[in-house]
């Protein structure tokens, strides 16, 4: 079964817009990061919001990381798109929980979900409970970054 993988450059207290990230520079670490993620990627799952940014931008890009990036096929979670010009796409169909289900049950790499969007918790699945770990993370600096660390214990993404 593949596996449903959120994707998203995130700051430590959870901030996760890029217009509120300060000083975000691209670097070789990012670089690496990403080219990884796209060798292991097999399709894409967006939010209209995100597809219609990505469609903005991307298929203007160039060379071998872009190529594939363009090629991969997009699914798209939206009631209000009728057209998907960034091919290859297609529209999900039905509940959302239920179309990335059977996404995830078909054959190809595993599928990244780009962008941040609270439908996004529509396809997650709580954990199961684990007994208390022995060592514990300082607690977070902030109010954002308590609210974040819950949501990341609470939900897991495959």
């Amino acid at each position: 079964m593949r596996k449903l993988i959120l994707t998203e450059f995130i700051s430590v207290d959870c901030i996760a817009e890029v217009e509120k990230l300060p000083g975000v520079a691209w670097n070789e670490e990012m670089n690496t990061f990403k080219e990884d993620e796209l060798a292991d990627s097999g399709a894409m799952l967006l939010g209209r919001t995100t597809y219609q940014i990505f469609a903005r931008s991307w298929p203007k890009q160039t060379g071998d990381f872009a190529d594939r990036f363009n090629t991969l096929p997009k699914n798209v979670a939206s009631t209000t798109l009728k057209d998907l010009d960034w091919k290859p796409a297609e529209l999900l169909k039905g509940p959302l929980p239920e179309a990335v289900a059977k996404l995830k049950q078909t054959g190809g790499g595993n599928i990244y979900v780009h962008g941040q969007s609270q439908r996004r918790l529509a396809v997650a699945k709580p954990r199961p409970r684990r007994p208390p770990q022995t060592a514990q993370l300082p607690r977070a600096p902030s109010a954002r970054a308590n609210r974040c660390s819950r949501l990341m214990r609470r939900f897991h993404w495959s």
